[in-house]
C-alpha cells in the first residue's frame, strides 16, 4: 500500500499497480494527484524488484475523467499568466517522464477517459479495456491540440488527426479495432488479464547477471564513489579489438570487492585468485560483474564474491566460451550460446585458419580442417 493522498500503490508478483484514487470526482486529477502518480511512477522506476507498472483508476466509472475542471477555474481567477505557465511547465514535464518510464507500462482501462486521462493512457506502453472503455481526446474543443507524439503510434495519422481534430468520443469496440487498445475483454476478466500480461513482462525484466567483465578504470571508478552511488561510465572495449566499442551509461554500485577469494569449481578449485579491485555495477536491474584483471568467468566464486548467487539468476550471462561448462551446467536450465565477436569465439572452427595441418579437428568431433 502507500502513503499517498489521491493514490493507491501495491505490489503482486513484481508489478506496481497504481491506482488512481478519486473515484467520488470520476478520478478527475488535479495538481496533488498528478504530483502524487509522479512520483509513484519514479519510485517504481527505481525499485529493482518491479518489472511492469500498471496504472488504473478506482471504481467501475473511470480510468480518469482527465484534468480537475474545478481547479482549473480556481487557478485561471486567482493566478497570473506566468503562474499558470509555470504550472504547465511543470506537468508537462511530470507527463512526459511517466511516459518515457524505463519499465513497461499499461493502462488497465475500467471505464472512460476523457482529455488528460486520454492523454495519459495514450502515452503509456499499452492499454487494456472493457466494455465500458471509452475514450476523448478533448484539448480541440478549447482551442488546443495535444497527443500529437502518442496517439499516431497506435493509430496512425489520419485517424489521429480524426479523434483529435473532432474530440468526438471513442467507444470500447472501434478503440480496439483502430489499435487504441491492446485487448478488450469483459470487465469482470479486465484485472486477471491485465495482471497476466504485466506478470509475464515482469518475469523477463528481473535477475540478470553478466560477468566477468574486466575494466580496471571503471573498477576503480566504482571504489573511489563506493558502494550506493552512481558513476557514469564507459565500460569494456578495452581490448582494441576493431569494432568493439564500450557501454556508456549511468550505472549504480551496488557492492564492492577486493578480487582476492579461493576458486572451489572443478576448473579453478584451491586457485587463489587475484582479480583486483572488484564491483558490481547495476544497470536498469542488470547486474554487472567488473574486474580489475582478466579471468575466464568458469568458477561460481567470482560472483558469490560480490553477492551473487549464480543458481538464482534468471539469466547468467558468463563471458567464458567452454570451460565455463564445468561449474556452471549444473545450476543451468538451459544453456546458450552466444557468437559474439572478438579474438576468442565460441566456434573456433570459424576462425580463418590457413596453415593448420589437413585433417586436423580444430574442435572435438569438429570438421577435419581442409574439408
Amino acid at each position: 500500500m502507500s502513503n499517498y493522498d489521491h493514490v493507491l500503490v501495491d505490489h503482486e508478483d513484481g508489478v506496481a499497480v497504481i491506482t488512481l484514487n478519486r473515484p467520488d470526482v470520476l478520478n478527475a486529477m488535479n495538481q496533488h494527484l498528478n504530483v502524487e502518480l509522479h512520483d509513484a511512477v519514479r519510485r517504481a522506476d527505481a525499485d529493482e524488484d518491479v518489472g511492469c507498472i500498471v496504472i488504473t483508476g478506482s471504481g467501475d466509472k473511470a480510468f480518469t475523467a482527465g484534468g480537475d475542471i474545478h481547479e482549473q477555474r480556481e487557478n485561471d481567477v486567482k493566478l497570473s499568466d506566468s503562474e499558470l505557465d509555470a504550472k504547465r511547465d511543470v506537468y508537462m514535464k511530470s507527463a512526459y517522464e511517466i511516459s518515457a518510464s524505463k519499465k513497461p507500462t499499461i493502462a488497465m482501462m475500467n471505464g472512460l477517459a476523457y482529455g488528460g486521462g486520454a492523454v495519459l493512457a495514450s502515452s503509456l506502453d499499452m492499454r487494456i479495456g472493457c466494455v465500458t472503455t471509452k475514450f476523448r481526446f478533448l484539448a480541440a474543443a478549447y482551442g488546443r491540440i495535444n497527443s500529437t507524439w502518442t496517439l499516431p503510434n497506435q493509430v496512425g495519422w489520419p485517424m489521429a488527426k480524426e479523434l483529435l481534430f473532432s474530440a468526438r468520443i471513442v467507444e470500447a469496440e472501434e478503440a480496439y479495432r483502430i489499435g487504441l487498445l491492446n485487448h478488450l475483454v469483459p470487465k469482470a476478466e479486465l484485472r486477471d488479464k491485465t495482471m497476466e500480461l504485466a506478470k509475464i513482462i515482469a518475469g523477463n525484466h528481473a535477475g540478470a547477471v553478466v560477468g566477468v567483465m574486466c575494466d580496471a578504470e571503471v573498477a576503480a571508478a566504482a571504489h573511489a564513489a563506493g558502494e550506493g552511488a552512481e558513476i557514469t561510465a564507459s565500460l569494456g572495449a578495452k581490448s582494441g579489438q576493431p569494432g568493439h566499442t564500450p557501454l556508456t551509461a549511468t550505472y549504480r554500485v551496488e557492492r564492492l570487492g577486493d578480487g582476492r577469494f579461493t576458486a572451489k569449481g572443478p576448473m579453478y578449485r584451491g586457485f587463489k585468485m587475484r582479480l583486483g579491485p572488484m564491483a558490481l555495477l547495476n544497470l536498469d536491474g542488470v547486474r554487472i560483474v567488473v574486474a580489475s584483471a582478466k579471468q575466464q568467468a568458469a568458477d561460481q566464486e567470482m560472483f558469490r564474491h560480490l553477492g551473487i548467487e549464480p543458481a538464482e539468476a534468471k539469466i547468467l550471462a558468463l563471458k567464458s566460451s567452454v570451460h565455463f561448462r564445468n561449474d556452471f551446467t549444473d545450476v543451468a536450465h538451459e544453456i546458450l550460446v552466444v557468437e559474439a565477436p572478438g579474438p576468442s569465439i565460441a566456434d573456433p572452427q570459424k576462425l580463418p585458419f590457413k596453415r593448420l595441418r589437413p585433417g586436423l579437428r580444430i574442435k572435438p568431433l569438429g570438421k577435419p580442417f581442409g574439408e
